[in-house]
């Protein structure tokens, strides 16, 4: 049995091609010998997309996984956000821990963040800070030449 999703993908084609129900169940029997998607094997879904897409529809008989960041506020902070409070600490010069710590729980109330929107809100404002100070990407700020050592 197909999901949901490839049910839905079934109905946006048919749509998208104006095929009333009589020959949409007439594509669905003689691809896969059934008179309703929802008794569609993966093997039909796969059958009757084909048939579909010969006919012009445009979509993919495989459904599209993003690699979207999730939305969720509350999730737990990812690798990338904690590698851009790194590197604006040490855009900052802030190399000492106690440092960091300070301005996080002036932040959020906690010396490290624990979910993405605390992060959000730990990295816009190392942005502003930054952009505020004029310090550039490599540590030092317009106009002054940074050491060779």
């Amino acid at each position: 049995m197909i999901d949901r999703k490839q049910l839905a993908v079934l109905h946006i084609a048919k749509k998208d091609l104006n095929l009333d129900d009589d020959v949409y169940r007439q594509i669905l029997q003689q691809e896969a010998g059934v008179a309703s998607g929802r008794d569609l094997t993966l093997e039909g879904f796969r059958k009757v997309m084909k048939r579909l897409e010969a006919l012009g529809y445009k979509g993919s008989a495989k459904p599209k996984h993003s690699r979207r960041k999730t939305k969720d506020p509350n999730a737990i902070v990812g690798p990338w956000q904690a590698q851009k409070i790194r590197q604006l600490f040490a855009e900052l010069g802030w190399v000492e821990s106690e440092r960091q710590q300070g301005f996080t729980k002036k932040m959020i109330g906690k010396p490290w963040a624990q979910t993405r929107s605390e992060a959000n809100k730990i990295i816009e404002a190392l942005k502003a800070m930054i952009k505020r100070q004029g310090v550039q990407n490599d540590g030092s700020r317009p106009g002054e030449r940074r050491s060779q050592t």
